[in-house]
């Protein structure tokens, strides 16, 4: 029995040893380990000693999404061959000295290093820290290839040695980087379905949690991902309880707690978010939202709303939307209010529709709960004053009327109130712009005064004052293409600033052109030629399926 229990116990040894060295296929006794090995990011020149008795002794911070090329460096004074190895969370993704790998997740990275035939081998561990590109740049919303992908276009800046009227100096010069078809990348090569898009919305919870909105024409096409990250949250396929019938998607909203999305026959579907507003945590109601108008004569009850335009208030922090009723010649109000627990346990929003009231009118001002004229554009306050701005065509006049909107949600009854704080006609010049098919009316981005508007008519851009008047040309692009979106980036320097200062920040832009052309350029005036705007691209790209849309965002806010 002793005997039995011996032999027992030394095949245990042997099967127990045969199985670490099968693990760890490390000798140490038995073969020279090299001397020195050293990993080089040959982008930044960074480099790492390793020790095969340590580990995690060496870490990287690389920028997500971006090739990169890491180098072995090893110094050995035995006779074995070397060969290498890299494995990154138990896949092998190189087996040369440099390593080339895009990265789009942190991990642990391992460098085998093996002598002869692959049987003695050291391995050194490293941990792989990511840099996220997606602080500051600009998302496309294109067709490439037959396919709808999102590109992003990193922002950042590098302090170069420059030249100015014959003085260097040193100055903060603004770079791009292109980054293609980011959602496939960081979702396992998961393709963006559709063929259709339409927009892309930024939505951003009060816990922070940013999330983009890719829109396609066929709602169950449409797709949310992080905004940080880029991984998927949820397809539009699951985000309905029941399913509507015959919705074309024509664009979404975010108020408040609250999702308006809407469709080109009008119809408007209501998504209760929850988790503090964080987007896509609830689910679209299959059923319409419905207005029932308290001065309809005779009583038609609940309709149906419909829709020809919905805009929020801001672009992203919100806290109301007003809707344009092409078929009934009004706009209403959208908002949210909360039903409070007794035990103030929380609460549950629910959407608030009102029609705004009667007032009194001067000459030429049209009210808002009967607006019987063509609605041209509907411009939002993106900073102060706080006015949402209509422009309208009343017979053969193009009119400017701006309005300041206030309302009281959190109490009983619910009130909306609104001024009208100006009713301008537009210039014959303007006006000529506004009749040309595909003219596009926006207001400043990124300007502390919000009150200045562009009219972008073929392929130049146009600026107007606050009033709608004094039309200057900001800038003309090549002849021969018309802009269909446009995206001021930054503000002009400050004309107090260093005339280098105002020379190389300039004003960022990104611009896309109905054939498909997508730029990001930089318009500045050369003290040289003070009369003559000057254009210089900082990246160009074409789409063969054209720019659907354009967002930017900066140090994770979106503008």
């Amino acid at each position: 029995m002793k005997i039995r229990i011996i032999m027992i116990c030394l095949l245990g040894l042997v099967l127990l040893n045969a199985c670490l060295e099968d693990h760890t296929n490390l000798d140490y006794n038995d073969v020279m380990l090299p001397d020195t090995v050293r990993v080089i990011d040959k982008v930044s020149g960074k480099a790492t000693t390793l020790s095969h008795s340590e580990m995690f002794q060496g870490s990287f911070s690389l920028l997500a999404g971006t090739e990169v090329e890491l180098e072995a460096e090893v110094v050995y004074s035995g006779g074995a061959e070397l060969g290498y190895e890299w494995q990154f969370d138990g896949s092998i993704i190189g087996n040369e000295k440099k390593l080339h790998h895009v990265f789009t997740k942190e991990g642990r990275l391992i460098l085998l290093v093996y002598r002869g035939d692959k049987t003695k081998v050291t391995d050194y561990h490293m941990l792989i820290n990511l840099i996220q590109p997606f602080g500051s740049g600009v998302y496309v919303l294109a067709k490439q290839g037959g396919k709808t992908v999102v590109d992003f276009m990193r922002y950042y800046t590098e302090k170069e040695s420059v030249t100015f009227l014959g003085q260097p100096m040193e100055m903060n010069i603004p770079y791009y980087e292109e980054q293609e078809n980011v959602f496939s990348l960081y979702n396992d090569g998961e393709e963006l379905q559709g063929s259709e898009p339409v927009k892309l919305v930024w939505g951003q919870g009060k816990d922070k949690t940013q999330v983009m909105q890719v829109l396609d024409r066929d709602w169950r096409h449409s797709m949310a991902f992080y905004g940080k990250t880029i991984e998927k949250v949820v397809g539009m396929d699951d985000e309905f309880v029941g399913e509507p019938v015959n919705l074309f998607v024509k664009g979404m909203v975010n108020v408040g707690m609250s999702t308006l999305l809407y469709g080109e026959q009008g119809d408007v579907y209501v998504r209760t978010n929850y988790d503090n507003g964080t987007p896509n945590t609830g689910r679209f109601s299959s059923q319409r939202l419905r207005f029932d108008d308290p001065n309809d004569v005779p009583d038609q009850g609940w309709m149906d709303v419909e829709a020809n335009l919905v805009v929020a208030d801001k672009q992203v922090s919100n806290n109301w939307a007003i809707i344009h009723e092409k078929s009934k010649e009004r706009f209403l109000f959208f908002s949210v209010s909360s039903t409070f627990m007794p035990d103030d346990t929380g609460g549950v929003d629910y959407s608030v529709v009102l029609q705004f009231p009667e007032i009194r009118l001067k000459d030429n001002e049209v009210a808002l709960h009967k607006f019987d004229k063509d609605v041209i554009a509907v411009l939002p306050p993106l900073g102060y004053p706080q006015r949402t701005h209509i422009i309208y065509k009343d017979g053969a006049n193009y009119r400017l009327q701006a309005h300041t909107i206030s309302a009281s949600i959190y109490s009983v009854p619910h009130t909306v109130r609104y001024t009208i704080d100006g009713n301008t006609l537009l210039g014959a010049d303007v006006a000529a712009l506004l009749d040309k098919e595909g003219t596009i009316v926006m207001k400043s981005q990124n300007d502390s005064r919000q009150d200045i508007f562009y009219v972008i008519s073929e392929n130049t851009i146009y600026q107007l004052d606050a009033n709608g008047g004094n039309k200057s040309v900001l800038y003309s692009f090549e002849s021969g293409r018309k802009i269909t979106n446009f995206f001021r980036l930054t503000p002009w320097a400050s004309q107090s600033a260093a005339p280098a200062t105002q020379y190389f920040s300039g004003w960022l832009f990104a611009v896309a052109f109905d054939n498909g052309e997508f730029k990001i350029g930089r318009l500045y005036k050369d003290p040289l030629k003070p009369n003559e705007m000057q254009c210089t691209y900082l990246l160009e790209k074409k789409y063969d399926g054209g720019v659907a849309d354009i967002k930017f965002i900066y140090s994770n806010v979106i503008m």
